[in-house]
């Protein structure tokens, strides 16, 4: 009886992975990987590498002699976290993982379209909600297995040219970091791939995408301070609460970039001293307890940020959903 559950249930697992999503989400994969857009997105995301164990080399010299990394209660945070010659790593991934997901979604559908595959796809016993999942699948499976290698590459350079190892904190808050590194690719993708269905050319869903992240990434924080500055203009003598509420408004309306919340996340998450990403009082400074903060206090904060980026994704993909479904894809 048990040999008989047994098999059952491998059967089960078999014909799971054999489904219509699988076997695209398969397909699209090894598109993926055989393509040369691949290779050079692996150019790019090596360039990041290279940098990031460049800054650890740099760095690592003048922290032993200052004592840093012993002081230091998460010594490998620290390698995430500090800028030098180069960015810090979490802020190169900001500039850089929007270009990743735009490169790899604003074709998924148009071209397939403009191929001609996707009649022949639609033809086959299969849903039509499945090629659009295994067109999402596929390009998030992919950056997340190379964003993963990267990091396990950056920490252990990190191990070997220290001499020390990793603790289980600083192990649970570099993969939550890598979950909102996800969750951000996603966006992004997930835009793009919005594109891929609203244009029917790649060149104007590629435009599109990138026209949305310069202006996110480099006009919107310009027009931001230009907005603030006419609403609540600099004054030789500001209280302490204008400034506060000024400030505040300013974090507020950035926090609308993705990009913004990002970095926000990834912040208090390497960061354990973090308390608050926002502007702080003098009561609130004195208050604090200096010491870091647990992994689940830091999840607290940037738990708007993490559900801001989810929600935003699932938005994007519900409405990429919606107008996939109602598409006449015969014509």
């Amino acid at each position: 009886m048990n040999i008989d559950s047994t098999l059952r249930t491998a059967q089960i697992g078999v014909s799971h992975f054999s489904s219509p999503f699988w076997i695209l989400a398969r397909k699209e994969i090894a598109d993926m990987v055989r393509s040369w857009r691949f290779r050079i997105l692996i150019l790019l995301v090596l360039l990041i590498l290279t940098s990031s164990i460049t800054h650890v080399v740099e760095q690592v010299p003048a922290w032993i002699q200052n004592n840093d990394l012993l002081e230091s209660d998460f010594p490998f945070l620290k390698i995430f976290t500090s800028s030098g010659s180069t960015p810090s790593y979490y802020v190169l991934i900001s500039f850089v993982a929007p270009l990743l997901g735009i490169s790899l979604g604003f074709d998924r559908v148009n071209s397939e379209f403009l191929s001609g595959t996707m009649t022949r796809i639609v033809t086959q016993p299969i849903y039509r909600d499945n090629i659009l999942l295994a067109k999402f699948f596929a390009p998030i499976f992919v950056l997340s297995v190379l964003f993963l290698c990267v990091t396990g590459l950056v920490v252990g350079t990190g191990m070997i040219w220290t001499g020390l190892s990793v603790q289980l904190v600083e192990i649970i808050r570099i993969f939550a970091f890598i979950f909102l590194l996800i969750v951000y690719l996603g966006f992004w993708l997930a835009f793009s791939l919005l594109m891929s269905i609203v244009f029917r050319q790649p060149s104007s869903a590629a435009l599109t995408s990138l026209s949305l992240w310069l202006f996110l990434t480099i006009f919107f924080p310009m027009l931001t301070s230009l907005i603030v500055q006419q609403l609540l203009p600099l004054k030789p003598f500001m209280s302490v609460e204008e400034q506060f509420s000024r400030q505040e408004l300013v974090l507020n309306i950035l926090r609308v970039s993705p990009s913004q919340l990002f970095i926000d996340g990834s912040t208090s998450i390497l960061m354990p001293t973090v308390r608050s990403l926002g502007p702080l009082n003098i009561e609130q400074m004195e208050a604090a307890i200096p010491a870091p903060l647990p992994i689940i206090d830091s999840l607290l904060i940037v738990w708007s940020q993490l559900t801001g980026l989810i929600a935003g994704t699932l938005a994007l993909f519900a409405i990429s959903y919606y107008l996939f479904m109602r598409r006449e894809i015969r014509n």
